[in-house]
């Protein structure tokens, strides 16, 4: 999960990009390229992200999902429109809703 630091309200794509780049680098140490960015509404308050053994609130939940490229690493990020976002291991990612059902 990004720092304390970074929850703060996400109100748009470009601000929840930016904490996502910020948060690659400082894991990569390296600059970061978006591969790919996207709002989306997620089924639950685990952003698509869920860990083992913990329980989420059951309400759609407005956010954003974020793909980017840090040298050789791919990092995926999924957050929330509130400010909470997660840097999300693949294995343990989950689509968001499809568009039709948002």
């Amino acid at each position: 999960m990004v720092s304390a630091a970074a929850q703060t309200p996400l109100p748009d794509l470009a601000t929840a990009v930016q904490a996502a780049l910020a948060d690659a680098k400082r894991a990569t140490g390296q600059a970061a390229k978006v591969v790919k960015k996207e709002e989306v509404t997620w089924p639950d308050a685990s952003l698509g992200c869920p860990e083992k053994d913990m329980m989420y609130g059951q309400a759609l939940t407005p956010g954003y999902r974020i793909r980017l490229q840090a040298g050789s690493r791919t990092l995926d990020y999924h957050a929330s429109a509130q400010g909470t976002i997660v840097q999300c291991p693949r294995s343990r990612a989950k689509p968001p809703l499809p568009r039709d059902r948002q």
